[in-house]
């Protein structure tokens, strides 16, 4: 039998009113915790949830891993107050992220400092602007898009920049940056 991957979503963490965790995986963290709250007389919260890009049950299975001296019963857990704190400390991870730590594990990640991983973030972040500044590039040598139309009103700028979650301006900037330095690279 092969297990089906589930790609994107969350893993989620619920806590019970005893101090209990439930780490699962869901597309809709809250929808399993309200399906969950309706079959016990107990008071469930939402304590954190993580979400994937990559393939959820992996990450899952590993934090079982990492807290299985603490299992109750299936996926719920009695794991102590600095354990919720570790698990609120991950709280996004990008395949990007994840391919430079090279090999993350949720036990890597709670090794990290919060300055690595603010780091790890903004190089995420820097990805996703050198992505759209590239594809407006390629558009500008395609001819598809005059650079003459590159500004901040262009609706097509404003639609790169949101892709980046920026601002036009900076998109913008960016953009005169990345060319001026392929410029510079070729003038070399």
């Amino acid at each position: 039998m092969t297990l089906r991957r589930k790609s994107g979503g969350y893993v989620y963490v619920i806590k019970h009113e005893h101090g209990f965790a439930k780490i699962g995986e869901s597309h809709d963290p809250m929808d399993r915790l309200n399906s969950l709250s309706t079959a016990t007389p107990y008071d469930l919260f939402l304590f954190t949830t993580i979400e994937i890009v990559g393939d959820r049950t992996e990450v899952e299975s590993a934090l079982h891993q990492i807290y299985g001296k603490s299992h109750v019963s299936g996926e719920w857990f009695d794991i102590d107050e600095e354990d919720f704190q570790h698990l609120a400390q991950i709280d996004q991870l990008f395949e990007s992220v994840v391919e430079s730590v090279g090999g993350w594990t949720p036990e890597v990640h709670l090794d990290l400092t919060e300055e690595e991983l603010k780091g790890l973030r903004a190089t995420e972040e820097q990805k996703k602007i050198n992505e759209q500044v590239e594809e407006l590039s390629e558009l500008i040598e395609s001819g598809d898009f005059p650079e003459d139309n590159v500004h901040a009103e262009n609706p097509a700028i404003k639609k790169h920049a949101k892709a980046a979650n920026i601002s036009p301006e900076r998109l913008i900037a960016e953009f005169r940056e990345a060319t001026a330095d392929d410029t510079n690279g070729k003038n070399t």
